[in-house]
Protein backbone atom coordinates (compact mmCIF):
# COMPACT_ATOMS: atom_id res chain seq x y z
CA UNK A 1 0.00 0.00 0.00
CA UNK A 2 2.69 2.47 0.72
CA UNK A 3 4.30 1.45 -3.10
CA UNK A 4 1.02 2.65 -4.06
CA UNK A 5 0.35 5.56 -2.51
CA UNK A 6 4.11 6.28 -3.01
CA UNK A 7 3.48 6.28 -6.63
CA UNK A 8 0.64 9.69 -6.76
CA UNK A 9 2.16 12.50 -8.10
CA UNK A 10 3.46 15.06 -5.63
CA UNK A 11 1.20 18.11 -5.35
CA UNK A 12 -2.50 16.34 -5.44
CA UNK A 13 -4.95 16.70 -2.66
CA UNK A 14 -7.19 14.27 -1.60
CA UNK A 15 -10.81 16.13 -0.29
CA UNK A 16 -13.82 14.53 1.49
CA UNK A 17 -17.12 14.49 -0.11
CA UNK A 18 -20.11 16.76 1.20
CA UNK A 19 -22.60 15.17 2.59
CA UNK A 20 -26.03 15.45 0.91
CA UNK A 21 -28.12 18.82 2.95
CA UNK A 22 -31.00 17.80 4.95
CA UNK A 23 -34.18 18.60 3.80
CA UNK A 24 -35.69 21.92 3.91
CA UNK A 25 -38.01 22.33 6.42
CA UNK A 26 -41.74 22.63 5.56
CA UNK A 27 -44.16 25.29 7.82
CA UNK A 28 -47.30 26.04 7.92
CA UNK A 29 -49.28 29.66 9.70
CA UNK A 30 -52.85 29.62 10.31
CA UNK A 31 -54.70 33.13 12.02
CA UNK A 32 -58.03 32.69 13.42
CA UNK A 33 -59.86 35.55 14.34
CA UNK A 34 -62.78 35.54 16.84
CA UNK A 35 -64.82 38.41 14.96
CA UNK A 36 -64.05 39.68 11.25
CA UNK A 37 -65.11 43.34 12.48
CA UNK A 38 -63.73 45.83 15.36
CA UNK A 39 -65.18 49.00 16.29
CA UNK A 40 -63.93 52.25 18.74
CA UNK A 41 -62.83 50.85 22.39
CA UNK A 42 -63.33 47.57 21.09
CA UNK A 43 -61.18 44.21 20.96
CA UNK A 44 -61.09 40.75 19.28
CA UNK A 45 -59.33 37.63 20.22
CA UNK A 46 -56.67 36.13 17.88
CA UNK A 47 -55.22 32.73 18.19
CA UNK A 48 -51.95 31.71 15.49
CA UNK A 49 -51.26 28.61 15.26
CA UNK A 50 -47.74 27.67 13.84
CA UNK A 51 -46.49 24.17 12.73
CA UNK A 52 -43.20 22.17 11.62
CA UNK A 53 -44.59 19.47 9.43
CA UNK A 54 -41.22 18.43 8.46
CA UNK A 55 -38.40 15.95 10.01
CA UNK A 56 -36.08 19.34 10.53
CA UNK A 57 -36.33 20.26 14.00
CA UNK A 58 -36.44 24.47 13.89
CA UNK A 59 -34.14 26.25 16.31
CA UNK A 60 -35.81 29.51 16.27
CA UNK A 61 -38.85 30.93 15.08
CA UNK A 62 -39.89 34.69 15.77
CA UNK A 63 -43.61 36.11 15.15
CA UNK A 64 -44.03 39.43 13.43
CA UNK A 65 -47.34 41.64 14.18
CA UNK A 66 -48.36 43.56 11.69
CA UNK A 67 -47.43 47.63 13.03
CA UNK A 68 -51.05 49.64 12.89
CA UNK A 69 -52.16 53.35 13.86
CA UNK A 70 -55.06 52.99 15.86
CA UNK A 71 -54.79 49.29 16.84
CA UNK A 72 -52.84 47.70 19.61
CA UNK A 73 -51.58 44.59 20.50
CA UNK A 74 -51.47 42.86 24.35
CA UNK A 75 -51.58 39.53 25.26
CA UNK A 76 -54.59 36.59 25.71
CA UNK A 77 -55.59 38.86 28.45
CA UNK A 78 -55.97 42.01 26.62
CA UNK A 79 -53.79 43.08 29.62
CA UNK A 80 -50.36 43.42 29.12
CA UNK A 81 -49.18 45.64 26.09
CA UNK A 82 -46.87 43.42 23.36
CA UNK A 83 -44.01 46.42 22.33
CA UNK A 84 -42.17 45.67 20.16
CA UNK A 85 -44.75 43.61 17.77
CA UNK A 86 -42.03 40.97 16.84
CA UNK A 87 -42.90 37.65 19.62
CA UNK A 88 -40.29 35.42 19.74
CA UNK A 89 -42.13 31.62 19.51
CA UNK A 90 -40.89 28.58 21.28
CA UNK A 91 -38.59 26.53 19.06
CA UNK A 92 -40.44 23.98 17.35
CA UNK A 93 -39.09 20.50 17.26
CA UNK A 94 -40.34 18.26 13.67
CA UNK A 95 -44.05 17.82 13.52
CA UNK A 96 -45.26 19.69 16.59
CA UNK A 97 -47.47 22.67 16.63
CA UNK A 98 -47.23 25.98 18.57
CA UNK A 99 -49.85 28.34 19.43
CA UNK A 100 -50.57 31.34 20.64
CA UNK A 101 -53.32 33.90 21.62
CA UNK A 102 -53.16 38.01 21.27
CA UNK A 103 -55.44 40.48 21.80
CA UNK A 104 -55.82 43.25 19.31
CA UNK A 105 -57.90 46.60 20.77
CA UNK A 106 -59.06 50.08 19.07
CA UNK A 107 -59.28 53.05 20.94
CA UNK A 108 -61.85 55.67 20.94
CA UNK A 109 -60.25 56.75 17.49
CA UNK A 110 -60.05 54.45 14.77
CA UNK A 111 -59.21 54.33 10.77
CA UNK A 112 -62.62 53.24 9.55
CA UNK A 113 -62.44 50.64 6.70
CA UNK A 114 -61.04 46.98 5.76
CA UNK A 115 -57.56 46.48 6.31
CA UNK A 116 -55.19 43.42 5.32
CA UNK A 117 -53.37 42.14 8.54
CA UNK A 118 -49.66 40.20 7.23
CA UNK A 119 -48.30 37.91 9.99
CA UNK A 120 -45.04 36.61 9.32
CA UNK A 121 -42.92 34.21 11.25
CA UNK A 122 -38.99 33.97 10.73
CA UNK A 123 -37.49 30.96 11.39
CA UNK A 124 -34.06 28.72 11.46
CA UNK A 125 -32.66 25.70 11.14
CA UNK A 126 -29.60 24.47 11.76
CA UNK A 127 -27.73 22.20 8.66
CA UNK A 128 -24.46 20.76 10.05
CA UNK A 129 -22.53 23.70 10.91
CA UNK A 130 -24.54 26.03 9.44
CA UNK A 131 -27.87 28.07 10.29
CA UNK A 132 -30.33 28.41 7.67
CA UNK A 133 -33.55 30.87 7.60
CA UNK A 134 -37.12 31.05 5.95
CA UNK A 135 -40.09 32.83 6.92
CA UNK A 136 -43.63 31.82 6.02
CA UNK A 137 -46.55 34.54 5.88
CA UNK A 138 -50.43 34.91 5.64
CA UNK A 139 -52.53 37.64 5.51
CA UNK A 140 -56.16 38.28 7.48
CA UNK A 141 -58.72 40.81 6.77
CA UNK A 142 -60.48 43.05 9.39
CA UNK A 143 -62.68 45.35 9.13
CA UNK A 144 -63.07 48.37 11.14
CA UNK A 145 -66.25 50.05 11.74
CA UNK A 146 -67.47 53.09 13.80
CA UNK A 147 -71.04 52.65 15.85
CA UNK A 148 -70.50 48.83 14.30
CA UNK A 149 -70.67 49.90 11.31
CA UNK A 150 -69.05 51.04 8.45
CA UNK A 151 -72.45 53.24 7.26
CA UNK A 152 -74.40 55.99 8.08
CA UNK A 153 -78.00 55.63 7.05
CA UNK A 154 -76.92 53.90 3.34
CA UNK A 155 -73.75 56.60 3.59
CA UNK A 156 -70.05 54.99 4.37
CA UNK A 157 -68.96 56.94 7.67
CA UNK A 158 -66.19 58.86 6.39
CA UNK A 159 -68.46 60.63 4.07
CA UNK A 160 -70.93 61.26 6.52
CA UNK A 161 -68.67 62.99 8.83
CA UNK A 162 -68.37 65.81 5.66
CA UNK A 163 -72.39 65.39 5.41
CA UNK A 164 -73.92 65.89 8.78
CA UNK A 165 -71.75 68.65 10.53
CA UNK A 166 -72.96 70.58 7.45
CA UNK A 167 -76.72 69.16 7.57
CA UNK A 168 -77.37 69.95 10.86
CA UNK A 169 -75.67 73.61 10.09
CA UNK A 170 -78.72 73.86 7.56
CA UNK A 171 -81.05 72.78 9.49
CA UNK A 172 -80.06 75.40 12.34
CA UNK A 173 -80.43 78.05 9.51
CA UNK A 174 -83.63 76.78 8.54
CA UNK A 175 -85.20 77.16 11.98
CA UNK A 176 -84.81 80.70 12.14
CA UNK A 177 -86.55 80.76 8.69
CA UNK A 178 -83.53 82.06 6.96
CA UNK A 179 -85.21 82.28 2.87
CA UNK A 180 -81.41 81.97 1.35
CA UNK A 181 -81.20 78.20 3.01
CA UNK A 182 -81.50 74.70 0.79
CA UNK A 183 -83.51 73.93 3.83
CA UNK A 184 -83.09 70.04 4.78
CA UNK A 185 -79.77 69.62 2.66
CA UNK A 186 -80.37 65.80 1.43
CA UNK A 187 -80.79 64.01 -1.15
CA UNK A 188 -80.38 66.63 -4.57
CA UNK A 189 -79.56 69.15 -1.96
CA UNK A 190 -76.94 66.95 -0.75
CA UNK A 191 -74.28 68.83 -2.41
CA UNK A 192 -74.73 71.88 0.11
CA UNK A 193 -74.31 69.62 3.61
CA UNK A 194 -70.93 68.75 2.04
CA UNK A 195 -70.11 71.95 0.86
CA UNK A 196 -71.06 73.60 4.12
CA UNK A 197 -69.16 70.86 6.34
CA UNK A 198 -66.20 71.67 3.80
CA UNK A 199 -66.37 75.29 5.15
CA UNK A 200 -66.19 74.44 9.13
CA UNK A 201 -63.30 72.15 8.43
CA UNK A 202 -61.46 74.75 6.86
CA UNK A 203 -62.37 77.07 10.13
CA UNK A 204 -61.00 73.84 12.19
CA UNK A 205 -57.93 73.02 10.37
CA UNK A 206 -56.19 74.93 12.88
CA UNK A 207 -57.07 71.84 15.53
CA UNK A 208 -55.50 68.62 14.70
CA UNK A 209 -58.27 66.63 16.81
CA UNK A 210 -60.70 67.88 14.07
CA UNK A 211 -58.71 66.60 11.44
CA UNK A 212 -60.15 63.30 10.23
CA UNK A 213 -56.88 61.77 8.76
CA UNK A 214 -55.69 61.49 12.59
CA UNK A 215 -59.18 58.79 12.51
CA UNK A 216 -62.79 58.82 13.40
CA UNK A 217 -64.41 58.61 16.71
CA UNK A 218 -68.11 58.77 18.04
CA UNK A 219 -67.55 62.07 20.12
CA UNK A 220 -65.28 63.11 17.09
CA UNK A 221 -68.19 63.15 15.18
CA UNK A 222 -70.38 64.61 17.99
CA UNK A 223 -68.38 67.49 18.40
CA UNK A 224 -68.42 68.24 14.78
CA UNK A 225 -72.02 68.23 14.62
CA UNK A 226 -72.57 69.71 17.33
CA UNK A 227 -70.35 72.31 16.13
CA UNK A 228 -72.02 73.02 12.81
CA UNK A 229 -75.27 73.02 14.85
CA UNK A 230 -74.01 76.27 16.49
CA UNK A 231 -72.24 78.09 13.54
CA UNK A 232 -76.36 77.38 12.12
CA UNK A 233 -77.49 78.46 14.90
CA UNK A 234 -75.51 81.81 14.80
CA UNK A 235 -75.51 82.53 11.76
CA UNK A 236 -79.55 82.13 11.13
CA UNK A 237 -79.97 84.04 14.80
CA UNK A 238 -77.45 87.08 12.68
CA UNK A 239 -79.77 86.47 9.87
CA UNK A 240 -82.79 87.29 11.90
CA UNK A 241 -81.83 89.93 13.32
CA UNK A 242 -81.05 91.62 9.93
CA UNK A 243 -84.21 90.85 8.67
CA UNK A 244 -86.20 92.23 11.45
CA UNK A 245 -84.29 95.48 11.24
CA UNK A 246 -84.93 95.18 7.63
CA UNK A 247 -88.30 94.73 8.16
CA UNK A 248 -88.72 97.69 11.00
CA UNK A 249 -87.12 99.66 8.28
CA UNK A 250 -89.38 98.72 5.80
CA UNK A 251 -92.62 99.26 7.96
CA UNK A 252 -91.43 102.67 9.42
CA UNK A 253 -91.89 103.32 5.18
CA UNK A 254 -94.74 101.53 4.27
CA UNK A 255 -98.55 101.26 5.17
CA UNK A 256 -99.27 98.59 7.99
CA UNK A 257 -102.86 97.01 8.53
CA UNK A 258 -104.27 98.09 12.07
CA UNK A 259 -101.98 101.10 12.22
CA UNK A 260 -102.96 105.04 13.16
CA UNK A 261 -104.33 107.11 10.22
CA UNK A 262 -102.21 110.01 11.18
CA UNK A 263 -99.00 107.55 11.08
CA UNK A 264 -100.63 106.06 7.94
CA UNK A 265 -101.00 109.42 6.14
CA UNK A 266 -97.46 110.33 6.86
CA UNK A 267 -96.15 107.16 5.26
CA UNK A 268 -98.12 107.95 2.06
CA UNK A 269 -96.95 111.40 1.68
CA UNK A 270 -93.57 110.30 2.40
CA UNK A 271 -94.22 107.60 -0.85
CA UNK A 272 -95.79 110.35 -2.94
CA UNK A 273 -92.70 112.91 -2.05
CA UNK A 274 -91.55 114.63 -4.94
CA UNK A 275 -94.53 113.08 -7.03
CA UNK A 276 -98.10 114.50 -7.91
CA UNK A 277 -101.03 114.27 -5.84
CA UNK A 278 -103.74 112.73 -7.06
CA UNK A 279 -106.88 111.34 -5.60
CA UNK A 280 -107.35 107.50 -5.37
CA UNK A 281 -110.13 105.15 -6.38
CA UNK A 282 -110.21 101.69 -5.21
CA UNK A 283 -112.84 99.08 -7.07
CA UNK A 284 -113.76 96.07 -5.05
CA UNK A 285 -114.40 92.75 -6.62
CA UNK A 286 -117.83 93.29 -5.39
CA UNK A 287 -118.46 96.33 -7.33
CA UNK A 288 -118.07 98.78 -4.11
CA UNK A 289 -115.99 101.95 -5.07
CA UNK A 290 -114.03 103.77 -2.07
CA UNK A 291 -112.41 107.75 -3.03
CA UNK A 292 -109.40 108.67 -0.73
CA UNK A 293 -107.02 111.54 -1.06
CA UNK A 294 -104.10 109.18 -1.06
CA UNK A 295 -103.24 105.42 -1.53
CA UNK A 296 -100.79 102.63 -1.92
CA UNK A 297 -101.26 99.45 -3.72
CA UNK A 298 -98.65 96.34 -2.64
CA UNK A 299 -98.55 92.79 -3.32
CA UNK A 300 -100.11 92.41 0.58
CA UNK A 301 -102.10 95.45 1.02
CA UNK A 302 -103.74 98.23 -0.50
CA UNK A 303 -104.35 100.89 1.75
CA UNK A 304 -106.59 104.01 1.16
CA UNK A 305 -106.52 107.31 3.72
CA UNK A 306 -108.91 110.29 3.76
CA UNK A 307 -108.63 114.00 3.51
CA UNK A 308 -106.65 115.79 6.67
CA UNK A 309 -106.28 119.23 8.00
CA UNK A 310 -103.97 120.88 10.83
CA UNK A 311 -105.71 122.42 14.03
CA UNK A 312 -104.19 126.13 14.05
CA UNK A 313 -105.27 126.53 17.45
CA UNK A 314 -102.66 127.49 19.43
CA UNK A 315 -100.04 128.00 17.02
CA UNK A 316 -97.90 131.14 16.58
CA UNK A 317 -98.38 133.16 13.78
CA UNK A 318 -94.67 132.60 12.63
CA UNK A 319 -95.48 129.01 12.74
CA UNK A 320 -99.04 129.10 10.56
CA UNK A 321 -97.20 131.34 8.19
CA UNK A 322 -94.38 128.08 7.45
CA UNK A 323 -97.04 125.67 7.41
CA UNK A 324 -99.20 127.90 4.39
CA UNK A 325 -96.04 128.65 3.06
CA UNK A 326 -95.32 124.43 2.58
CA UNK A 327 -98.80 123.65 1.80
CA UNK A 328 -98.28 126.37 -1.49
CA UNK A 329 -94.92 124.81 -2.64
CA UNK A 330 -96.77 121.55 -2.06
CA UNK A 331 -94.77 120.48 0.12
CA UNK A 332 -96.91 118.02 2.26
CA UNK A 333 -94.18 115.64 3.79
CA UNK A 334 -92.43 119.41 5.29
CA UNK A 335 -96.15 120.13 6.33
CA UNK A 336 -96.66 116.55 7.69
CA UNK A 337 -93.34 116.81 9.69
CA UNK A 338 -94.05 119.71 11.16
CA UNK A 339 -96.99 119.49 13.42
CA UNK A 340 -96.68 115.69 13.53
CA UNK A 341 -95.51 115.51 17.06
CA UNK A 342 -98.19 118.64 18.52
CA UNK A 343 -101.30 116.60 17.73
CA UNK A 344 -102.81 118.90 15.40
CA UNK A 345 -103.03 116.69 12.59
CA UNK A 346 -107.64 116.14 12.31
CA UNK A 347 -109.78 114.46 9.98
CA UNK A 348 -111.71 116.53 7.76
CA UNK A 349 -113.09 114.47 5.57
CA UNK A 350 -113.26 110.97 5.51
CA UNK A 351 -112.70 108.18 2.79
CA UNK A 352 -116.07 108.09 0.09
CA UNK A 353 -118.30 105.22 -0.95
CA UNK A 354 -118.99 106.04 -4.91
CA UNK A 355 -122.80 104.42 -5.38
CA UNK A 356 -124.44 103.29 -8.17
CA UNK A 357 -125.53 107.55 -9.50
CA UNK A 358 -121.92 108.37 -9.14
CA UNK A 359 -122.54 110.49 -6.05
CA UNK A 360 -119.76 109.91 -3.21
CA UNK A 361 -121.23 109.23 0.31
CA UNK A 362 -118.88 109.45 3.56
CA UNK A 363 -118.24 106.49 4.97
CA UNK A 364 -116.74 107.68 8.43
CA UNK A 365 -113.40 106.13 8.19
CA UNK A 366 -110.07 107.93 7.80
CA UNK A 367 -108.03 105.04 6.52
CA UNK A 368 -108.98 101.52 5.28
CA UNK A 369 -107.05 98.72 4.18
CA UNK A 370 -107.97 95.63 1.70
CA UNK A 371 -106.33 92.19 0.95
CA UNK A 372 -105.38 92.15 -2.60
CA UNK A 373 -107.43 89.26 -3.04
CA UNK A 374 -110.56 91.44 -2.61
CA UNK A 375 -109.34 94.29 -4.58
CA UNK A 376 -109.99 94.54 -8.54
CA UNK A 377 -108.39 97.79 -9.40
CA UNK A 378 -106.55 101.06 -7.77
CA UNK A 379 -106.44 103.70 -10.11
CA UNK A 380 -105.49 107.50 -9.75
CA UNK A 381 -108.37 109.78 -10.31
CA UNK A 382 -107.31 112.14 -13.55
CA UNK A 383 -106.80 115.86 -12.84
CA UNK A 384 -105.74 117.66 -9.96
CA UNK A 385 -107.39 117.27 -6.76
CA UNK A 386 -109.73 119.50 -5.35
CA UNK A 387 -108.79 119.28 -2.13
CA UNK A 388 -105.42 118.29 -1.27
CA UNK A 389 -104.83 115.13 1.72
CA UNK A 390 -103.56 117.74 4.14
CA UNK A 391 -104.39 121.02 4.31
CA UNK A 392 -103.91 124.60 6.64
CA UNK A 393 -107.30 126.77 6.84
Amino acid sequence: MFQALSCLPCGVAITATEPPPADTPKTSLLVSLSRASLRENDNVSLTIWFSNDSAVNLTSANLSLPSLEKLTWWDASCKGHISPTTVPLPAVPSHQVVSQVFCLKSGSEVDVGNLNLLFTVKFSWQTGTTSQEGFVSVEKPLNVALLGTDTLGGVPISIASLIVPGLLFWMAVNFWGASWGPGIALGDKLIYSVLASAVIMVLLSSSSYFNLKSGLSVWKLFYLALIGAALGFVVGFVDWLIRKARKKRKDARTAQYGEDAIVTLGKLLRLHRGKQIVQVRVRLKDGKQFLGSLGESRADLITLVGWFTINTTGLADDVIKELRLFLSRSEYTKLFDAVQDKGKIELSDAIKEIDGTGNSISTGSDVRFWRPDVVEEIVPVAGAPKTPPLQVP
